[in-house]
């Protein structure tokens, strides 16, 4: 079952509604605020971290989230297509419900990512994975904003699963080209990758890939885990 998300995921989304609305006025004539964007992506590792016990630091990471889109809000603010208004509690439960294993992906791909890389963030290669979740969290709030009208719901969910995957993909793949000279000359099997070579089993994922173009849910969930065993076999 898919774990409840933190009640204070509500507030989470109402600010991300006012920072959708002020990134649609920004993203073009200015920059696109990726530090922001980053926040976002703590503010939600710690509101699904079944470990985090203290509220406190909970609230602190919420009015903290918000007082950076404020800040944002008094720069861009012309822009409000939504309402920030909430009202999302019961679709929020029925999204996660739904989308709660894409999440746990991207997130633990992408903080594999950083910990191997441990550069700026403001590399390309950091900054084109957060535009994927981005995309995910916009497409969540078309959904909660049309919570009534399934024709757009509906949609908006599967496009944002398909950019957390993305996302996830995409984290495990800069890991391997970071370590592309192991995967091609390494030699020696291992037996986590079923008595293969890097090279060995890169080649029957990329086959396993391709062949896949179009796939189902099942398939994408064992992509990923396939990505994410060859990616920490090369760093550890």
């Amino acid at each position: 079952m898919p774990t409840p998300p933190h009640p204070l995921i509500h507030r989470f989304f109402n600010a991300y509604c006012k920072f959708f609305n002020s990134d649609l006025e920004s993203a073009i004539i200015a920059k696109r605020n990726f530090a922001i964007i980053n926040v976002f992506r703590v503010a939600l590792a710690t509101l699904l971290s079944g470990s985090i016990k203290n509220n406190n630091k909970l609230l602190n990471t919420i009015n903290a989230l918000e007082n950076v889109i404020d800040i944002e809000r008094e720069l861009y603010s012309e822009i409000n297509i939504y309402k920030c208004i909430g009202g999302y509690r019961n679709t929020i439960k029925e999204i996660f419900d739904e989308i709660d294993k894409c999440v746990v992906h991207f997130l633990d791909a992408y903080e594999f990512l950083y910990e191997v890389y441990n550069e700026d963030e403001e590399d390309r290669k950091f900054q084109d994975i957060l535009v994927e979740f981005n995309n995910a969290l916009s497409h969540i709030m078309t959904a909660l904003q049309n919570q009534e009208d399934d024709t757009i719901k509906i949609p908006n969910i599967s496009k944002a699963k398909t950019h957390l995957y993305r996302g996830s993909l995409d984290s495990y793949k800069e890991v391997i080209i970071k370590n592309k000279s192991i995967v091609m000359a390494n030699t020696q099997k291992i037996t986590r990758l079923g008595n293969k070579t890097f090279k060995e089993y890169y080649i029957d994922l990329r086959k396993y890939e391709a062949s896949h173009i179009g796939r189902t849910e099942k398939q994408n969930e064992e992509i990923i885990n396939r990505y994410r065993k060859l990616a920490w076999s090369l760093v550890n």
